[in-house]
């Protein structure tokens, strides 16, 4: 089995599009949860690749593999960061937002909710937004002052 990977390792060095041997070996290290040497392998491909669009993907990818099966929340956030500053799309942002809200991490949350406003074009995305900073601010931080300054 460890003879299999290498194979199919060597195969993705060489060729670091190599879609069916990065398949076999997702599933091959999933199946035996390895989950440590599938995180160094997707970041081994993001570092190999210039399409940023690839690099979000696969930064995705090594974010929920780091917070599910390695229960590491900061790794996750980190390698959330990393795909949100790519500036490909909002879609990393928004998992970190998800992130942070579903580990209580409220100050976080507001600066990446502060963050979407900002590049949100689409007035009632924008308005839930604000609302969610609001609520956010009282519910969860118990500052009702400055969530009324975010309904304003």
């Amino acid at each position: 089995m460890a003879e299999s990977a290498e194979v199919l390792r060597t195969r993705l060095r060489e060729n670091p599009s190599a879609t069916e041997a990065f398949s076999a070996l997702r599933e091959l290290y999933s199946n035996n949860g390895q989950w440590n040497e599938l995180l160094a392998l997707i970041l081994e491909l993001v570092g190999q690749t210039e399409d940023a669009q690839i690099k979000e993907e696969r930064l995705m990818e090594a974010a929920g593999l780091a917070e599910n099966q390695l229960e590491s929340v900061d790794r996750a956030v980190e390698l959330l960061e990393q795909a949100q500053a790519l500036g490909v799309s909002q879609q990393p942002a928004l998992t970190l937002l998800d992130l942070y809200k579903k580990h209580a991490r409220w100050e976080p949350a507001l600066s990446v909710l502060n963050l979407l406003v900002d590049v949100q074009d689409q007035p009632r995305m924008q308005s839930a937004m604000l609302c969610e900073q609001g609520r956010i601010l009282s519910e969860e931080l118990h500052r009702p002052d400055d969530a009324a300054l975010a309904f304003d």
